[in-house]
């Protein structure tokens, strides 16, 4: 479709709604950019990883409205960016995308540790793994649990060789004996066990090794005739001896391990990675750094201006000094969730609560931030009317977050993606009203010139997908007029089509790949993976279905649902790609890259050349109307005299006082309202609510918009 045509029509703009998942990003830019040839992207919107792909989708449809003669430039930057991330940035030996996550100095053993098993498949040997990476890079606890382990052998093998020299050398050999016996066959074995009874095998390898060698050391270094029986007591007591050394040394290291890396997360602000580089001049760049330059570029920005804001994408260009507009004509409106873990309720940025003010400390945002990003947030200046309610902090300055056409859209995303554990949480601060002390200043205030600042409140925000990984609700009208597109993630389903969509094949373009329903009939049962494991792993698997319940069940209710089920593309991914995979080789990025591509083709198939938006507006205006008549036959029209006495009595009363013309119009609102009920109520034997309507059938009622 022609750039023309996407300006003249308003059919020819879309919405689009990202689902999280950290890694799962790379599957984005392509979608959008084909998208983005039959599109305006007008509404965009996601949660964590799929923040960052709003963000750029916003940037790239920002460089359409302001680069006249190259307007697809953002696109194009858009698009090559899975191969970017697969690519691997000069004197780096790992992707670019793996080089964004840089932990803090203290944490960087912990992450490695972890980092090298993410790729185990099997969680037993995953356990095991993280066993053998605890010891190769906390070597100083399993080094002090040697020298004990060395004394103990030795204090044994005197009683047998009767010589010191002779009983520390045999010591020695069985230690060494059975850290080359774990070398040996973790080398031999490593990728090479995919279940149970292979890694029950190796284990019995590895005992059975590390049995004989304690039994050659004992010929070696004991008694030179002993008695077979003595012989087998004697390599059975110090087999148990060294296993259960080697166990007090895990055990040891465990406690080391888990110690430091609490502390290191606990002074890092919960997470691995802040996001940002020691040094701003640092290559390969870190997330934050890497994103605020990204966007600036994709917009067609130079790096060096200042970052790309609410503001700019609302205008559709530069001038901050312009007017804003109204929430229904931005020329790019883009929306990310945020969770405010410590008040316990979703966020959706920008902040749509009005009156709800937030402070930052700028010394604690300095390690989240750039400095370009920290100047734009300060452009209000330090705030005097607040301060820290702790005296030993009294020299801490807050600044009252900007009004959000001033916020840098990085900021948002930052907020939404801050994965627990692996990035950093972000501390924002307010007025909890409910405290004493805060009543206290503002009686206070009230009835003195000298003016107390108000105490404030620490607010830790984190990953937007602890409340919704995607966003559904975004977006939504009675009507819509054009098309609001979702795009989920899953597993593969274990029965799914084999085959190719493209000769030769092309990865990524597998039949099991994509799932967009087709007919009305489809995506109304939804698929659940069956509890598989027993034992502990049955548990492990039980509680992680209900933390995924907790977090997913706003989203997951909605699926089934008309007006939502066609417009969202499912995408399924393997278990090695996309979540916390971080070291994903380029292939596997490849992969992913192509499959937003493959949904891309599938939605504009459906939505442009086969009748689906028709299709989707039916379903929209039937299933307004069946629930306008549900709602409405309920509507007790004997009582609207005695509503509308009410309101004649309270309309002229605090709180929510009515002016002259609000009275006037509530006045034929009601009237309006009970003269179309009692007209369906009366008037018509049938029901838009009955078997014919769209089905499941869902509920209008009024819900918090978050």
């Amino acid at each position: 479709m022609a750039d023309s045509d996407l300006n003249n029509s308003p059919s020819a703009f879309c919405d689009l709604i990202m689902k999280g998942g950290i890694t799962s990003g790379v599957i984005y830019p392509k979608l959008i950019g084909k998208l983005a040839e039959q599109y305006r992207l007008k509404n965009i919107g996601g949660t964590s990883a799929g923040a960052i792909a709003a963000a750029g989708a916003a940037a790239a449809e920002f460089c359409r409205y302001t680069q006249k003669d190259n307007p697809n430039l953002g696109f194009d930057k858009l698009e090559e960016l899975p191969a970017f991330l697969g690519g691997t940035p000069q004197g780096c030996d790992r992707s670019r995308l793996l080089s964004l996550f840089q932990p803090s100095p203290k944490l960087k053993p912990h992450f490695e540790v972890l980092l090298n098993t993410l790729n185990v498949k099997l969680k037993t040997l995953a356990a095991l793994e993280i066993a053998f990476q605890m010891l190769r890079y906390f070597p100083w606890p399993a080094l002090l649990g040697l020298a004990i382990a060395t004394l103990l052998l030795w204090s044994m093998f005197l009683g047998l060789a009767g010589h010191s020299f002779v009983a520390f050398c045999g010591a020695l050999a069985v230690l060494a004996g059975w850290a080359a016996d774990t070398l040996i066959i973790r080398f031999l074995s490593k990728g090479k066990i995919t279940d149970n009874q292979a890694l029950l095998r190796t284990v019995g390898a590895w005992l059975l090794l590390g049995i004989a060698w304690t039994a050659v050391a004992v010929r070696l270094f004991g008694p030179l005739a002993p008695s077979f029986l003595v012989s087998i007591l004697e390599v059975s007591s110090l087999t148990l001896e060294t296993l259960l050394v080697g166990f007090v040394i895990l055990l040891a290291t465990l406690f080391f391990f888990a110690r430091s890396l609490v502390n290191g997360l606990s002074e890092n602000d919960f997470g691995f990675c802040s996001g940002l580089n020691a040094d701003d001049g640092a290559d390969p760049k870190a997330l934050t750094n890497w994103l605020t330059d990204y966007f600036n570029e994709v917009a067609g920005l130079s790096k060096t201006e200042r970052p790309l804001t609410f503001g700019d994408l609302w205008r559709g260009y530069r001038d901050p000094e312009s007017t804003i507009p109204a929430e229904k004509d931005r020329a790019i409106n883009f929306e990310v969730m945020t969770s405010a873990v410590s008040r316990k309720m979703p966020y959706r940025i920008p902040f749509m609560l009005k009156g709800t003010e937030y402070f930052f400390d700028p010394v604690e945002w300095a390690q989240l931030f750039p400095k370009p990003v920290l100047k734009q947030l300060k452009i209000n200046g330090p705030c005097k009317i607040v301060c820290d309610p702790d005296p030993t902090k009294s020299n801490r300055t807050f600044y009252l977050l900007p009004e959000a056409d001033k916020w840098p859209i990085v900021v948002a995303v930052r907020m939404s993606l801050s994965f627990p554990i692996l990035l950093s949480a972000l501390p924002l601060y307010a007025i909890d009203s409910t405290l004493k002390s805060v009543k206290e200043v503002r009686d206070y205030n009230k009835h003195n010139p000298d003016k107390k600042p108000m105490p404030l409140s620490k607010v830790w925000f984190s990953d937007g997908g602890l409340s919704s990984n995607i966003p559904l609700h975004f977006f939504d009208s009675f009507l819509p007029q054009h098309p609001t597109f979702a795009i989920n993630l899953a597993d593969k389903r274990p029965d799914a089509d084999a085959g190719n969509l493209k000769s030769p094949p092309v990865s990524g373009f597998e039949k099991w790949r994509v799932f967009l329903p087709v007919g009305n009939d489809q995506g109304v049962e939804r698929y659940w993976k069956p509890p598989t494991e027993t034992g502990f792993a049955g548990l492990f698997e039980f509680l992680s279905s209900i933390i995924d319940s907790m977090r997913n069940w706003r989203d997951e209710i909605q699926f089934p649902y008309p007006g939502y089920r066609d417009r969202i593309v499912q995408i399924s991914q393997l278990p090695e790609e996309g979540g916390l995979n971080l070291n994903m080789p380029t292939k596997t990025i490849e992969a992913l890259g192509n499959a937003g591509d493959n949904a891309a083709d599938q939605l504009i198939n459906r939505f442009v050349s086969g009748g689906g938006w028709d299709n989707h507006r039916k379903i929209r205006l039937r299933n307004l109307l069946a629930q306008l008549d549900l709602k409405l036959d309920d509507f007790d029209v004997k009582e609207a005299a005695v509503w509308q006495t009410f309101l004649d009595q309270t309309a002229n009363q605090a709180p929510y006082k009515m002016t002259a013309q609000e009275k006037n119009l509530a006045d034929e609102t009601l009237k309006a309202l009970v003269d179309m009920a009692a007209h369906l109520q009366n008037a018509h034997p049938v029901t838009l609510a009955g078997s014919h309507a769209p089905h499941p059938f869902a509920d209008l009622r009024i819900t918090p918009r978050y």
